[in-house]
C-alpha cells in the first residue's frame, strides 16, 4: 500500500510503476513530514529496474528526476569488518 500526502499523488503512482506486484495507492491527508509511505507484504515480488509505462489517460504529471547511478536493489556484501590489530 502507498499512502501519500496532499499533492503528492503523481510521486505515488510512480512509485507504483516500480513495484513489481503493484499496490493500492490512497491519500493520506494525516501525512505531515513525508511525501509517501509504502507498506509491503507477502505479495511484494521486489521493484522493476524501470517503472511501466503510465495509463493512457493518466493526466497526474511525474516528478522531475535526475539521471543517476540507480543501485541494482541486491544487497552486495561487504565482507567481515577488519580486525584491530593490538
Amino acid at each position: 500500500t502507498i499512502r501519500y500526502a496532499t499533492g503528492q499523488k503523481a510521486k505515488a503512482d510512480l512509485l507504483a510503476r516500480y513495484l513489481k506486484s503493484g499496490a493500492i495507492v490512497t491519500e493520506d491527508k494525516t501525512l505531515r513530514t513525508v511525501d509517501l509511505t509504502l507498506a509491503v507484504g507477502a505479495d511484494y515480488s521486489g521493484v522493476r529496474a524501470q517503472p511501466v509505462p503510465a495509463a493512457p489517460g493518466d493526466t497526474a504529471a511525474a516528478p522531475a528526476t535526475t539521471a543517476t547511478s540507480a543501485p541494482s536493489g541486491v544487497p552486495q556484501p561487504k565482507g567481515a569488518p577488519s580486525q584491530p590489530s593490538c
